[in-house]
C-alpha cells in the first residue's frame, strides 16, 4: 500500500503514501496496537506534509506502538474525497486487519477526524482533544471560531461526528468544560460510549497545554497500557495553573464584571510569559476582546522582544495594526512573518490580500 520509505530526523523509520494531492499518510511499525493520528492543522504544501512527522509520534513512540499519521496539506477538516475513498478502501481495511487493537487520536481539527473516521474502523477506541463534532454551519451555527470551515463541503462522507462516531468503541474526550463551544460539541457526541475528561480553563488547544505540563505523553501511555486513572489525571492536571494560558482563560471567564480578577489574571499570565511565550498572544487577544488595543500591542511587542524568530508574533501584530487602519505598519510586520516562514500559506495569503487592497486604495 505504501509507496516510499524514509527516516525522520529522530531516526524513526517510516513508510509513506500520498493520497490524491492533499494528504499524506506515514506508517511507523511497532507493536500489534496501531494508533492512527490526525494532524491539527495543515502543513501548507505537499512537500511540507511529506517531510513532517505525524502528529503525536514523539509522545507515542516510547510506548512502542505502531503509528499511522494522516497529514493534510491544508486546514480543511479532512473533507477531501480522495481521503474518504482511501479510508473506505479494501487496501486500508486489509492494512488495519494486521493489528489487534486500533486507536484513533488527534486534537482540534484532528480530534474531529479521529471521531468522524471511527466509522471506517468500527470498534476502534478514540482519544480526542478539544474536538469539533462538525463545522457544518447548518448544524452548529453557534461555532463561528473557524470562518474558513464554513465554505467547505459538509454534505459528503464523515461529515458529522455525532453520527459517524457511533461506530467507535470507547471515546475519551479531553476538553475545556468551561469553553462554551467545546462543551456544546462534546454534548453532541454519542453518550453511551463517551468518557469526558474535563480540563477547565485550558482553552481550545488542550494538546499543546497538556504537552507543556508533561501530561500528554503520560495520558497517552497510560491509556494505551490500560492503566489510565481519571481521578489521578484530575489531580495532576492542576499543574496547568503554572501556564500563562490558564490565566488568560481565567481572565476571559472573569470578563468585565469581575475587573479585579481579570486584571490579576492577565498580569499573572504576562509574568509567566518569560517561560511560556505563547501566553503573550493569549494576553493580547484578551485585550483585543476587551477593546484595549494599546495593551494588546504592548503584549505583542513583549513577545517579539522575547522571541524575535517567532513568525506568529509578527502576524498577530500585523492583524492588530490593520484593525486600526495602520496599513503600512501592518504590512511591514506581515512581511517579516512571511520572511521567517516563507512556506506558510496563511501569512502569504493575508499579506497578498491586504497589500493589493492597500495598493488599490493608494492608487485611488
Amino acid at each position: 500500500m505504501f509507496e516510499t520509505a524514509g527516516a525522520y530526523p529522530s531516526k524513526a523509520l517510516y513508510l509513506q503514501k500520498t493520497i490524491g494531492s492533499d494528504y499524506v499518510i506515514d506508517f511507523t511499525p511497532g507493536s500489534s496496537t496501531l494508533v492512527l493520528t490526525f494532524a491539527s492543522t495543515g502543513a501548507g504544501s505537499l512537500e511540507a506534509a511529506r517531510a513532517a512527522e505525524p502528529w503525536g509520534l514523539r509522545w507515542l513512540a516510547p510506548s512502542g506502538v505502531s503509528v499511522a499519521g494522516v497529514k493534510p496539506v491544508g486546514t480543511d477538516w479532512y473533507r477531501g474525497e480522495a481521503l474518504h475513498a482511501f479510508l473506505r478502501s479494501q487496501d486500508f481495511a486489509t492494512f488495519l486487519g494486521g493489528f489487534d487493537r486500533i486507536v484513533l487520536t488527534g486534537g482540534l481539527m484532528g480530534g474531529f477526524a479521529a471521531l468522524a473516521f471511527a466509522d471506517a474502523v468500527p470498534g476502534a477506541e478514540v482519544i480526542a482533544f478539544s474536538p469539533q463534532s462538525t463545522l457544518d454551519p447548518r448544524i452548529v451555527p453557534w461555532d463561528m471560531r473557524y470562518p474558513e470551515a464554513a465554505g467547505l463541503d459538509w454534505d459528503g462522507d464523515f461529515s458529522d461526528a455525532a453520527r459517524f462516531a457511533r461506530s467507535a468503541g470507547r471515546i475519551h474526550v479531553v476538553y475545556d468544560s468551561l469553553g462554551h463551544c467545546d462543551r456544546l460539541h462534546v454534548e453532541r457526541l454519542p453518550p453511551e460510549s463517551l468518557v469526558r475528561l474535563r480540563v477547565p480553563l485550558i482553552g481550545r488547544a488542550s494538546p499543546l497545554w497538556l504537552a507543556r505540563t508533561g501530561l500528554l505523553q503520560e495520558l497517552l501511555a497510560d491509556m494505551l497500557a490500560g492503566r489510565f486513572d481519571a481521578q489521578a489525571f484530575a489531580r495532576k492536571r492542576r499543574t496547568q495553573r503554572g501556564l500563562g494560558q490558564y490565566h488568560v482563560e481565567l481572565s476571559r471567564l472573569a470578563g468585565r464584571r469581575r475587573a479585579g480578577l481579570r486584571k490579576w489574571a492577565l498580569e499573572r499570565a504576562t509574568a509567566l510569559g518569560a517561560t511560556d511565550v505563547s501566553a503573550h498572544i493569549g494576553v493580547a487577544l484578551a485585550h483585543v476582546d476587551a477593546g484595549d488595543l494599546a495593551a494588546a500591542e504592548t503584549a505583542l511587542f513583549r513577545l517579539i522582544e522575547l522571541k524575535p524568530g517567532l513568525p506568529h508574533g509578527y502576524y498577530q501584530m500585523a492583524q492588530l495594526l490593520m484593525r486600526q487602519d495602520r496599513c503600512e505598519e501592518a504590512l511591514r510586520f506581515a512581511r517579516k512573518a512571511a520572511a521567517i516562514s516563507p512556506a506558510n500559506r496563511v501569512y502569504r495569503a493575508w499579506l497578498d490580500r491586504h497589500a493589493s487592497v492597500t495598493d488599490h486604495a493608494g492608487a485611488a
